[in-house]
């Protein structure tokens, strides 16, 4: 008589095992969390996200805990919404390791933000292939965006904005194209971290741009924190050595780089502080008043000892392109070498923020006119 099978012992299921880990850490929860949310409530939502995508549970339970420890910190819920926690796979000495993490969505930051009062509102969103978007800087600046009614959400993000309002009604914009959003995405220190995921691939982008719009607008201790959560997410450090290394390569002082774009002594090669003046061009100061010629080679005025050394940051950077500015006499020279990639590159790395570079290429489009409207009155 064949023998009946013997029973298989069953385990506690592992969801259960982590609902039991989970409320163990309630009051830890509670005394990181606002009053509004209850502890209790908190717990809930996050073992609801582990069970919507199981596959958390296969994530170390410290890296778990930690990310879940970090939303309460924030004020926020991990339901997608306000937040995700998410697995990001990080190469440790050559082995992947799925690790839990928390990631603080555009709708959250949203919700800190006006419970701050800082700004009234703030709208992220992204534009999508299809989609009619323009927008113009300026002296008039706007963005328009109508969503096309025909395709999916995933269709190619082509770009992303923000639209900052603050209480008196005043807006401040930011937007970024899909190049410039694709330059933050390579600097992921993972193959399959958020960006690699189509549904959070969008929510990313608008993260962003929120993210580089946040340094023009006020931002409480807290509200800063929340931005940076993911910065180790990113090869910040690389982009930085990067950064510097063309930094380098960059026009040291006003009359290096008035010769650079006039075709100086250059040879069409960015000068550095060892490349020697012509002998024939001595250094410029102030450009002389509108029908005057300039002064004598004999005489040379000296450059101000303020733009002697490379810019190092916003306000050095502002005072190199304004002495720049108002010493140059060739309109189409000045605009091309202002939008040089040479200058983009060095606006980066001063962290020269939107509003002054739009301060600037708006003196710089002044000047430009000013120059053209003088020779065509000469001619």
């Amino acid at each position: 008589m064949a023998q009946a099978p013997k029973p298989i012992p069953t385990a506690v299921p592992v969801v259960q095992e982590f609902r039991g880990q989970l409320q163990k850490m309630e009051d830890q929860f509670r005394a990181a969390l606002p009053p509004h949310i209850p502890a209790e409530r908190f717990t809930r939502v996050v073992l609801t996200a582990v069970q919507n995508n199981p596959k958390l549970l296969n994530c170390t339970r410290q890296s778990l805990f930690n990310a879940a420890m970090q939303a309460a910190q924030d004020g926020l819920l991990p339901d997608n919404r306000e937040g995700a926690i998410i697995i990001f796979n990080e190469d440790d000495d050559g082995r992947k390791s799925d690790t839990a993490r928390w990631l603080p969505m555009v709708a959250g930051i949203r919700k800190k933000v006006r419970n701050s009062g800082a700004l009234a509102d703030w709208n992220v969103q992204v534009v999508h292939d299809g989609d009619f978007f323009d927008f113009q800087l300026g002296d008039a600046p706007f963005i328009e965006h109508k969503p096309s009614m025909r395709g999916g959400r995933n269709r190619r993000v082509i770009a992303a904005y923000s639209i900052a309002t603050y209480p008196d009604g005043t807006k401040s914009r930011e937007v970024m194209n899909a190049d410039e959003l694709e330059d933050i995405r390579k600097l992921s220190r993972s193959k399959k971290g958020p960006w690699s995921n189509p549904i959070f691939y969008p929510e990313m982008c608008r993260k962003t741009v929120a993210r580089l719009h946040s340094k023009q607008l006020p931002m409480s201790t807290d509200l800063d924190t929340l931005m940076r959560r993911d910065d180790d997410l990113y090869d910040f450090k690389g982009a930085r050595e990067e950064s510097k290394r063309l930094a380098d390569k960059r026009p040291s002082t006003i009359a290096a780089a008035l010769d650079y774009f006039g075709g100086g002594p250059g040879n069409g090669q960015p000068p550095t502080d060892d490349t020697p003046p012509a002998d024939d061009t001595p250094p410029l100061d102030e450009a002389p008043p509108v029908g005057e010629p300039p002064a004598p080679p004999s005489t040379p005025p000296t450059v101000p000892a303020t733009s002697s050394a490379a810019p190092r940051n916003e306000a050095e950077y502002s005072e190199f392109v304004r002495g720049v500015t108002e010493q140059a006499t060739d309109a189409d020279e000045l605009t091309k070498w202002f939008a040089s990639d040479g200058q983009r590159k060095l606006r980066n790395a001063c962290g020269v923020l939107a509003e002054t570079y739009k301060t600037l290429a708006t003196e710089v489009s002044r000047k430009a006119t000013d120059l053209r409207n003088t020779r065509e009155s000469v001619t």
